[in-house]
């Protein structure tokens, strides 16, 4: 018994989808891949940053290479 038939052209058709559905997942873990490392970099020069502030803040508004403390 023979409960249904694929021509060639059907065939060809599953094949393309499933090759189409296959790089749209090979395209969408990168997308979320690319995304996360962004935020990670993102988070990590916030960091950074927040830290540069901190050690570069001036202490009492006193420039401590100026003469005037010499003197």
């Amino acid at each position: 018994m023979i409960h249904g038939y694929l021509d060639p052209a059907s065939g060809s058709a599953i094949i393309s989808a499933v090759a189409a559905g296959g790089a749209g997942i090979v395209v969408g873990v990168k997308t979320m891949m690319t995304k996360m490392r962004l935020r990670k970099r993102k988070e990590i020069d916030e960091t950074e940053a927040t830290e540069d502030e901190i050690t570069d803040a001036p202490t009492d508004g006193v420039d401590e290479t100026s003469d005037e403390l010499t003197q």
